[in-house]
């Protein structure tokens, strides 16, 4: 199957977007009272197949990850590594950001109380977020469900072959957990013990230099026009 892998993986992203873009349109129209909304039958019929497709989809990942632990096979780890990170990107920051937004808020609303006692009012939409966080961070780990267990097999990986202590180790896999740091980290081990991956590190660092310098720009122009 692993012939097959990049057109898998290929196929789970667009999987992921795809049912993600459909629920979020479903939310949509049930928070908006659209007058147009798609039946529920239609709507369970689609998260059912999704669930179904899923399953097959990341057994078969997570058989081909098995074999390349089994192996060694680092480039195989390696590549579909930065294939899931780069492109799960943008569920990884919003799925591991918006949780600890939720929390600081929700501590801040807890305290803040007791010297502006109206912001009481908040704590409804506080709770009803809390209640949806335990959702968002199953969502989000499953859907890095790949990308987690690639992530265990270069550690180990790189500890077998290239003696990386069990400290060093254990760092990077916390390093792994913490979205933006994760990428950084990855580039690190693939540059410093592989000598993998430094065109991607310098394309990195010129996308983020020149996105910063763009951030930079708009707020300029947005004050200056003010």
């Amino acid at each position: 199957m692993k012939k097959f892998q990049p057109v898998l993986d290929i196929f789970y992203i667009i999987l992921i977007y795809a049912w993600l873009c459909f629920n979020i349109i479903v939310l949509h129209q049930i928070l908006s009272e659209s007058d147009v909304s798609i039946p529920t039958v239609i709507v369970a019929v689609n998260n059912i197949l999704f669930i179904v497709v899923y399953v097959i989809l990341i057994r078969v990942q997570i058989i081909n990850i098995l074999e390349a632990i089994k192996t060694e096979d680092i480039d195989y780890c390696i590549n579909n590594y930065f294939f899931y990170k780069y492109t799960l990107m943008p569920i990884m920051l919003i799925g591991r950001g918006l949780p600890v937004y939720i929390c600081l808020f929700g501590v801040g609303a807890f305290f803040l109380v007791f010297l502006l006692p109206f912001v009481i009012i908040t704590w409804p939409f506080i709770i009803g977020m809390w209640i949806l966080l335990p959702v968002l961070l199953v969502c989000t780990t499953v859907i890095e469900l790949p990308c987690f267990i690639l992530t265990i097999c270069i550690l180990d990986i790189t500890r077998k072959q290239k003696k990386m202590t069990f400290e060093r180790s254990s760092m990077h896999f916390i390093l792994q957990l913490i979205p933006g740091i994760d990428l950084i980290d990855g580039l690190h081990i693939s540059t410093k013990y592989w000598n993998k991956g430094r065109m991607l590190a310098r394309i990195t660092l010129i996308c983020v230099a020149v996105s910063i310098l763009i951030g930079i720009l708009i707020d300029l122009f947005s004050r200056f026009v003010k």
